[in-house]
């Protein structure tokens, strides 16, 4: 592990007020996108690890806490206190504090801004995953994929099992989702039936609609 401030060539390319607190595994392997025509160096705050195969474009936001391995990272994104593993991440995209990443493709305008984890996740420009929301992947024996749309609103602590598709502008208000979601849909949540002994998911199809980036519930 190297200190940012011992890599003269990739320290030009970035504002870092504490290059001695950001570590890199593999200088070689690590590469800030600067436009020389364009200066707006992306900024990486201290105590910021980057481990791996690491591309970050630029204009890009790289706050304390983070930690980014073998991933690449779009332009204009801001990340503060998150893990993104084996991960490909849009322009315009934001992951707060406790958000994980872990072999996900992320289109642009994601918002992830608090202490969720999705992996092995294919997600849609314009979406926003909230709090303690996740996916699980894994089924004892075989990791499974999530398919999430664009424009889908995925509530607080709901728990995705995969493998799963959500349609493009669904609102997954809570529960647990074991079924594909068409898309537009509202799910209000999940119920117990107790002919299958299983919680079932409530859904009202073409309910939800995002414009001019707001969700809204039709009657």
């Amino acid at each position: 592990m190297k200190r940012l401030s011992k890599c003269p060539k990739l320290l030009e390319r970035v504002i870092a007020p504490d290059p001695d607190n950001v570590y890199i595994d593999d200088e070689t392997a690590t590469y800030f996108e600067f436009d020389p025509k364009q200066p707006a160096k992306t900024i990486i705050e201290p105590m910021v690890i980057l481990r791996g195969n690491v591309i970050i474009k630029e204009k890009c936001w790289i706050k304390a806490g983070t930690e980014i391995i073998d991933s690449a990272i779009g332009s204009r994104t801001i990340i503060h206190k998150a893990i993104i593993e084996n991960s490909e991440v849009g322009s315009d995209c934001e992951f707060g504090p406790g958000a994980h990443l872990k072999r996900c493709i992320v289109g642009s305008n994601v918002k992830m801004k608090h202490q969720s984890y999705l992996g092995d996740c294919v997600i849609g420009s314009g979406s926003n995953i909230g709090h303690q929301a996740s996916t699980a992947n894994f089924d004892g024996s075989e990791k499974h994929t999530t398919h999430i749309g664009e424009n889908v609103f995925i509530g607080d602590s709901v728990k995705l099992i995969a493998p799963v598709n959500i349609g493009d502008s669904a609102y997954i208000a809570g529960g647990e989702i074991r079924k594909n979601i068409p898309a537009n849909a509202f799910v209000i949540g999940s119920r117990f039936n107790e002919k299958t002994e299983r919680f079932e998911e409530i859904i009202k199809e073409n309910r939800s609609l995002k414009k001019d980036g707001k969700w809204s519930l039709k009657k």
